[in-house]
């Protein structure tokens, strides 16, 4: 929040007055012509300005509520609260009253299809104008109330007051209706990203809607009681087109405030006075202007800030901007006039680049001025007035200097553009020593960048940031991590690769394959594996702890380093390990699977990965010794794995190699057996395929983790319960599945029961269906 500042121009006094009828409240304004259309209230007319003139008044209907201008034929549409009317305007002359429902409370144009659209709050219905005739009559929820155009889909959105709903009409029907929150007043259209915002009185909330679904619901200030005007006043919603902001006033007791929001986000809250009305959006000066009835001022807010206030008349209601002059107009309701709100001679500086809610300043002529929108305004005198523009940190823009001079003559207005561009600043890293074109990756802030050289650079503005950097060999696991500062210099990440080679010796000159795989072995994922027929393997890796493997051709084991598999450190030297191959006994580890379909894909890693669409995976060619294995996963089943006489749910593990051995794996689906009928307190189980599962302590279901194929089971009966089924069989086909399971006490008659006296010898061999769980 900024400290408030006088916005009033330099030697002014309070804005000039024009006396109207009697309490004047919402206005219209007419492009065109650039006059301002006030309804007046208590008077039964609409008063015409242009500028601080009063050019006509237009007798109306009584009450005149509500008004529209029409882009295609030039008049102005006003709702006469009082009548069943709404009176057309010309220019300064009555061009007719049209009929339209009870208490006609809101006009909105439809600019696609020319039509004028006008809620009737008790006949629950909209009343479709086209010039001075009523095309159609569409009943939408119950008491709309006011509406608003969306342009980008073309239809119109009518908040129904009583119905907690919005009907959208798109010509002259109803295209849907979304449910909003209770008592939903006005409503805006964000013409940047296309939603409107549903004011919802009572709930004290927003409702954004894209199209016919309501993307967010928004708390926004206080709900409160339906009757008076103590929530979230009418036409309280107004769109900020360069900011891209929705402001929504709130002039609940006790509440007061604006809140600030950007698409479906609120980015502030603007505490004001006292009783906030309907806001005008002043594209001169790139601020929202908030009459605030109880304190007789004008609050002003540039993006989410709190600009100041301008003095005005009794009761202040509604702010219009007057585009073709810049004027802004405040309808004084216990005053009887209207405050016009002239610029003066006006200096105007915009931005483009910065994120939203970015803070910048100007100061002219010793007053500073700072928003979190996108413009800044001073009105002065003729004159020269030296500037400067704050510095925005990690962001610089050269459009005119930071420093200088304005000069103001006449009436002639002062704009300028202020384009920031990200400063940002090199962030390298660099690997010396590194083989010729050996790839490696660097990843900073998210971001990755591939060499082949001795280094790589970002570009990156004031912040810390993570970094990671991977291994010329591509393994995962073998990363350097950390995060480096950005501070306003440019910074240098040095990162050390270490060559490391195996070197065997053993094997015969036109030598066997073999195998060395380093920071895969015992991990889940497989690091890298390097096979070679010559004497040599080699890695790249940074400085760290690495397991690794050694595996022989057929015939040979290895004698040293002994075992085969361990630890290695590296520090920033070259590290060289020897192999020695001696001829000796070698074995094979096989992995044997049950449970998936024919010709299903899986895979085994021993230091580095197997799969296979047969039932076997074998490993060959190893020496003894303890290996770690891990079982790939299988989308939906549970891993079972058999070393001994159980089964057991891991993917991982380990297995002593001491002659050729075979491990057991089993795939396996949750199949839950669900019960009914049982008392507290109770266990009961099931078993099926050799497994039996008990449930918890008075718990319904017992889950099973059983193979593809016909299984059978079996219930185990809760004593003084009977059960059905008591056995049977189902089906597993690769998915989870359920079985029901009813026990009834055994006194129980059979007809009261559901069960014939030997209905378990006679269920033990029916087959029943299974429900498959999705």
């Amino acid at each position: 929040m900024v400290e408030p500042v006088d916005l009033d121009p330099i030697g002014a006094t309070e804005p000039p007055h024009v006396n109207v009828s009697n309490s004047p409240g919402l206005e219209v304004y007419d492009p065109a012509t650039g006059y301002v259309y006030v309804l007046d209230w208590d008077g039964d007319r609409v008063s015409v300005l242009s500028g601080t003139a009063l050019v006509g008044t237009v007798d109306v209907g009584p009450a005149p509520f509500n008004g529209a201008y029409d882009g295609a034929n030039g008049y102005v549409y006003v709702t006469d609260f009082d009548t069943r009317n709404v009176s057309v305007i010309d220019g300064t002359s009555l061009v007719g009253s049209v009929g339209v429902g009870a208490l006609p409370l809101s006009a909105t144009y439809d600019s696609a299809d020319g039509y004028v659209y006008v809620t009737n709050g008790p006949s629950d219905n909209v009343s479709v104008l086209s010039g001075t005739t009523v095309v159609q009559s569409v009943n939408v929820g119950a008491y709309p109330f006011a509406s608003t155009y969306d342009s980008g889909n073309g239809w119109v959105y009518v908040t129904n007051w009583d119905a907690g709903t919005v009907t959208v009409i798109g010509g002259t029907t109803v295209v849907g209706t979304v449910d909003v929150g209770v008592e939903p007043y006005s409503a805006a259209y964000d013409g940047g990203n296309g939603y409107v915002y549903v004011m919802n009185r009572y709930s004290g909330t927003v409702s954004v809607i894209d199209g016919l679904t309501v993307l967010a619901t928004l708390t926004v200030g206080a709900a409160g009681e339906s009757s008076g005007f103590n929530t979230t006043f009418i036409d309280s919603a107004l769109y900020d087109g360069e900011n891209g902001y929705v402001y929504a006033v709130d002039s609940a007791f006790g509440s007061d405030n604006v809140t600030v929001i950007d698409g479906t986000t609120v980015v502030g809250t603007v505490a004001l006075a006292s009783t906030p009305f309907v806001p005008g959006y002043s594209t001169a000066t790139g601020t929202v202007y908030v009459p605030e009835s109880g304190s007789e001022n004008v609050s002003v807010i540039g993006g989410i800030d709190y600009l100041g206030s301008l003095n005005v008349g009794l009761d202040p209601v509604d702010a219009l901007f007057d585009s073709q002059d810049g004027d802004i107009y405040v309808t004084n309701y216990n005053s009887n006039n209207v405050s016009v709100i002239v610029p003066e001679n006006s200096i105007r500086i915009a931005e483009t680049g910065l994120p939203k809610a970015t803070s910048w300043s100007v100061t002219l002529g010793g007053a500073r001025r700072s928003t979190t929108g996108t413009a800044i305004a001073f009105t002065v005198p003729n004159g020269s007035y030296g500037y400067s523009i704050g510095d925005v940190p990690g962001w610089h823009q050269t459009t005119i200097p930071y420093q200088g001079t304005f000069t103001v003559t006449g009436a002639s207005v002062t704009e300028v553009t202020l384009a920031f561009e990200r400063v940002t600043y090199p962030v390298s890293f660099t690997v010396p020593g590194l083989p010729t074109d050996t790839k490696w990756t660097a990843t900073l802030n998210g971001t990755p960048q591939s060499s082949t050289g001795s280094g790589l650079t970002f570009e990156e503005p004031n912040g810390t940031y993570g970094y990671s950097v991977a291994d010329p060999s591509g393994a995962p696991p073998m990363v350097d991590s950390g995060s480096v500062t950005v501070n306003g210099a440019p910074v240098s990440v040095p990162v050390t690769f270490t060559p490391v080679s195996f070197t065997e010796t053993g094997l015969p000159i036109k030598g066997k394959r073999w195998s060395v795989t380093l920071d895969g072995y015992p991990e889940a994922t497989p690091g890298t594996a390097r096979t070679s027929t010559v004497t040599s393997v080699s890695f790249a890796v940074l400085n760290g702890t690495y397991p690794y493997l050694i595996v022989g051709p057929a015939g040979f084991e290895v004698a040293t380093p002994a075992p085969p598999e361990g630890n290695l450190t590296t520090n920033g030297s070259a590290l060289s390990e020897a192999v020695t191959f001696v001829r000796g006994p070698t074995y094979s580890l096989t992995f044997h699977e049950v449970g998936l379909a024919a010709g299903s894909k899986w895979c085994v890693a021993v230091g580095s990965p197997l799969c296979s669409t047969k039932s076997t995976v074998v490993f060959k060619n190893l020496t003894p010794g303890s290996y770690s294995y891990a079982v790939g996963a299988i989308p939906g089943a549970t891993t079972l794995v058999k070393e001994g006489p159980a089964w057991s749910a891991e993917a991982l593990g380990a297995s002593l190699v001491s002659r050729s051995t075979t491990v057991q794996v089993r795939f396996a689906y949750p199949v839950t057996f669900q019960e009914t009928g049982l008392v507290a307190p109770f266990t009961w189980s099931v078993s099926a395929e050799g497994e039996t599962g008990t449930s918890a302590a008075n718990s319904t279901t017992v889950v099973l983790d059983l193979t593809n194929g016909t299984q059978g089971f079996s219930v185990h009966a809760e004593p003084g319960y009977l059960r059905s089924p008591a056995s049977g069989r189902l089906v597993v086909d690769g998915r989870p599945a359920s079985v029901s399971v009813t026990f009834k006490p055994r006194g129980v008659s059979g007809a009261a029961a559901g069960l014939d006296p030997d209905v378990e010898a006679r269920a033990s061999v029916a087959d029943i269906a299974v429900s498959r769980l999705h």
